[in-house]
């Protein structure tokens, strides 16, 4: 038993000595500032931002709901 704990804490501290040297040559990596463009063209609106394509949207959403409110009326449970 004491030598499955002993194991298991050598392992987590060669990991944990491992992953804290590993984190500085990671986070040394630059970035051209230049080479980066964040520029968003808004001149040509996507679909989703039109009246028509929410309307449609609006309309299904409201046939499903009828269907979901309607659906189930009719239907008869018999017991065997």
């Amino acid at each position: 038993m004491k030598f499955t704990s002993f194991c298991r804490k050598t392992v987590i501290v060669i990991i944990s000595v491992f992953l804290l040297s590993v984190n500085p040559v990671i986070s040394s990596e630059t970035v051209n500032i230049e080479e980066l463009d964040i520029n968003i063209d808004y001149s040509n609106d996507p679909f989703y931002v039109e009246l028509w394509f929410w309307v449609v949207i609006a309309a299904i959403l409201l046939f499903l709901l009828i269907i979901l409110i309607k659906g189930n009326r009719n239907k008869v449970i018999t017991e065997k």
